[in-house]
């Protein structure tokens, strides 16, 4: 957990306990476009989409019982990345 601290002009200060969380989805590797994607990251480590392509939403299982290599996950997510 990350401890932020601020002082002010009238000595008033406030400790700020956050906890760190990853922005990029563990499976494709990509930063969580909006607040459904932070929210899934954050409880599931996926991102929403990996999670609707890849687990069964009932019981949050890899279908077919294997995790997905990054690779399958941007060739099913229609992911082009150049390299340069």
């Amino acid at each position: 957990m990350e401890k932020m601290r601020k002082s002010y002009k009238n000595n008033l200060v406030f400790n700020f306990s956050t906890p760190s969380i990853s922005w990029t989805c563990e499976l494709c590797n990509f930063v969580a476009r909006d607040n459904e994607d932070i929210l899934s990251i954050k409880t599931k480590n996926i991102c929403t989409d990996c999670f609707e392509l890849f687990k069964d939403s009932e019981t949050g299982s890899w279908r077919n019982n294997s995790k997905p290599t990054r690779e399958v996950a941007h060739k099913r997510l229609n992911i082009f990345i150049e390299e340069v």
